[in-house]
């Protein structure tokens, strides 16, 4: 069968990621080359749990990090994930014993990202010229053009090419159809324009940031730092409603404080999707299309989803409050204030919104 220039590319490219040798580079330049939402498409059916490798993971025979190895997966391979079980992970981080059981091997929980490979029918157009919409698939790129061979954007200041993560969201605020009849949709975010395969992102409709339990007025979360596991609870009228395990800030060994800081903290401000970044270039952190933000300090620590870690339970952020994409959703609905979905954002002032309490 003859092969195009575009199906050559697409096949080298994911030859690339297979042979990768340890030591080399992440997988930036593949994903520069093509988007891979047509063969993600061909070998994955609608609704196929996947799991995206965060780093170098070993393959086990066992779920147990003493088993024997039976190969690697690299930053951003892409694998089938049959189940979820408990079994025994690594003796230096003892905190996680969840393991991914792939048709390869078992991976260690922690450094895969787990999804469900959602690829979506574009819609014909944008009303009122906005609306929010969640990356579905494991990656789309941000182009400069809307064609499959488009530059892709190049995430300032860092030089990143910019990729936009499973569970990451953006504003899209048009379609356009390109040569081959692809959709794409202008995204209007990051302080800059770029397009992205339409397939790979959901619009999220307004009823799906709907205020959950609205008459209730006594409302409280507990973010608790005291145990070894870290955890976050609900609480309308002193009875929990909703509990879950995150990530949190750790302990500044000079001060013995909190990066989460102790104390009660009214939300201030939330946002449907947000960019977050700080730090230097080298050592610092940019991270486009973060969802489900409360914020709840003036420095802006606050509650939101995580793309890029599958690593709950123990102190790994720089302040924030890390929770899995449906748990931060959820408390995002129930904390108040609410938000339009038009804007997709609220701040306020004063007495503020929910209290997040801290303990630590």
């Amino acid at each position: 069968m003859p092969v195009s220039r575009r199906d050559f590319l697409k096949m080298g490219a994911v030859g690339i990621g297979a042979g990768m040798l340890p030591g080399q580079p992440r997988l930036a330049s593949l994903q520069d080359a093509v988007d891979l939402i047509d063969l993600w498409k061909r070998d994955y059916p609608a609704g196929t749990r996947l799991g995206r490798a965060l780093a170098t993971v070993t393959l086990r025979q066992r779920p147990d990090a003493d088993s024997p190895e039976l190969g690697k997966k690299y930053t951003d391979n892409i694998v089938v994930i049959l189940r979820e079980i408990v079994g025994k992970g690594p003796s230096w981080d003892p905190h996680n014993h969840r393991w991914f059981e792939t048709p390869e091997g078992y991976m260690w929980a922690p450094y895969v990202f787990p999804m469900e490979f959602q690829p979506q029918t574009p819609v014909e157009s944008i009303p009122d010229g906005k609306v929010w919409a969640e990356v579905t698939v494991p990656w789309v790129q941000g182009r400069a053009a809307p064609d499959d061979y488009g530059r892709v954007i190049d995430l300032q200041p860092s030089g990143r090419p910019l990729t936009l993560y499973y569970s990451s969201i953006y504003i899209v605020r048009k379609v356009l159809t390109d040569d081959a009849g692809k959709k794409w949709y202008l995204l209007n975010d990051l302080a800059l324009s770029m397009y992205a395969r339409a397939e790979g992102l959901r619009i999220i409709s307004p009823d799906e940031i709907a205020p959950i339990s609205p008459d209730v007025e006594d409302k409280l979360v507990v973010v608790d730092l005291r145990r070894r596991i870290k955890t976050i609870s609900a609480l309308e009228n002193g009875r929990e409603v909703f509990f879950a395990i995150v990530a949190s800030g750790g302990i500044n060994p000079d001060t013995g404080k909190s990066a989460t800081p102790a104390g009660d903290h009214p939300i201030w401000h939330k946002r449907i999707g947000m960019r977050m970044s700080g730090g230097s270039v080298d050592t610092g952190y940019d991270l486009p299309g973060v969802g489900w933000n409360s914020l709840f300090t003036g420095p802006g620590d606050g509650l939101h989803s995580t793309y890029w870690h599958n690593d709950y339970g123990i102190e790994k952020s720089h302040g924030c409050v890390n929770a899995r994409p449906e748990d931060a959703k959820w408390l995002f609905r129930w904390t108040t204030p609410a938000v339009p979905y038009t804007e997709g954002a609220v701040m306020i002032q004063g007495a503020g919104g929910t209290i997040v309490r801290v303990l630590v």
